[in-house]
């Protein structure tokens, strides 16, 4: 992550009295940078959460730092945790979810990092490190608000053998930018679910960093899962472009309205947690009336739409895609955006 512009004194977090006034603290930091009230409280909540882990976890010097950080057109927090021992046991079962100790908030690590705009932690015996940051939001003109008439949808199907999707998948919306991705937990059941929510938690709290960062973070997030593919795209409606980059057997398409025509998008071999190559990022031009289809290989791959069918709105084709192409031997999710 890059330095930051205004630096805090560590504050050291040894007692429960510390928790308020390290959260005090920080909130006024923040308002200082204008951050709205609704901000404010998601931050006020995380530095609780951070403090509170802190201190019943019996953390060795733990310790809450914060600065002021500027990067590209981002304005913002980070707030850095820290501590020197015993470290989090099983980190990807902490991440993801239902391990909260007494006197935590909330669902622990997976509530950080659904909150975070960016979000990476390392633990081992030596030691705990949480890294969050929080952005102001971008300065939307009202022009630029009324461009974003994307429209997502998305089907999904559990293998008729397990209640538990293995599949996963992220939208997240910044501005005339909106990030897409799905993911497909290896196998199916609980073990591909794990793998899956993982990753889910990784995009939510990345969601901004550059698509080229992201397969090598995810694959160290998955390390001691099952694994996942995934692919990733991030549609700019200013700038009429789709950036792809893709893990695995992840399948997905473009059709572009001036050639009338799809576009296969690559995706390179790989799964992330267990075995990866350098990914490759690709860009496509994005305007109104192209479509953009990504989904699991629980979908067949040779499926075709109609001239009326490619008509229809997202939600009405990613029906119709499942209705005709599930496998109903895997999950699958398809997801549309026109």
């Amino acid at each position: 992550m890059a330095a930051s512009v205004k630096d805090a004194d560590e504050l050291r977090i040894e007692v429960e009295a510390h928790i308020p006034w390290v959260r005090g603290i920080v909130r006024r930091f923040a308002e200082s940078l204008g951050f709205s009230e609704k901000l404010l409280t998601e931050i006020e909540l995380c530095v609780t959460e951070l403090a509170t882990n802190l201190v019943v976890h019996g953390a060795k010097n733990g310790r809450i730092s914060f600065c002021e950080v500027k990067e590209n057109d981002l304005h913002g927090i980070e707030i850095l945790a820290q501590d020197e021992g015993p470290g989090i046991r099983d980190l990807s079962k902490a991440l993801q979810g239902g391990t909260s100790t007494a006197g935590s908030l909330g669902q622990g690590l997976p509530s950080l990092q659904r909150t975070a705009d960016e979000f990476e932690i390392h633990s081992n015996s030596q030691g705990t490190r949480v890294c969050m940051r929080k952005y102001l939001p971008p300065a939307e003109t009202k022009d630029e608000l009324a461009s974003r008439d994307l429209i997502v949808s998305v089907a999904v199907r559990t293998h008729p053998e397990s209640t538990i999707c293995g599949d996963g998948h992220v939208i997240r919306h910044d501005g005339p930018r909106t990030l897409l991705a799905v993911i497909d937990g290896l196998g199916h059941g609980t073990q591909a679910r794990k793998a899956a929510a993982i990753a889910e938690a990784y995009l939510h709290a990345n969601h901004r960093k550059p698509l080229d960062h992201m397969p090598a973070e995810l694959h160290a997030s998955l390390h001691g899962t099952r694994g996942a593919v995934a692919g990733i795209a991030r549609i700019d409606e200013a700038a009429n472009k789709l950036s792809f980059i893709g893990v695995g057997n992840i399948s997905a398409r473009l059709w572009l309205p001036e050639e009338k025509s799809w576009v296969r998008l690559i995706s390179m071999s790989g799964t992330l947690g267990v075995s990866l190559r350098a990914p490759r990022l690709f860009s496509y031009p994005y305007n109104r009336g192209s479509i953009f289809i990504i989904h699991s290989d629980g979908l067949k791959e040779r499926w075709e739409l109609s001239t009326d069918e490619l008509s229809l709105s997202p939600t009405e084709i990613a029906r119709t895609l499942m209705r005709d192409n599930w496998r109903r031997t895997d999950d699958a999710t398809v997801m549309v955006t026109k």
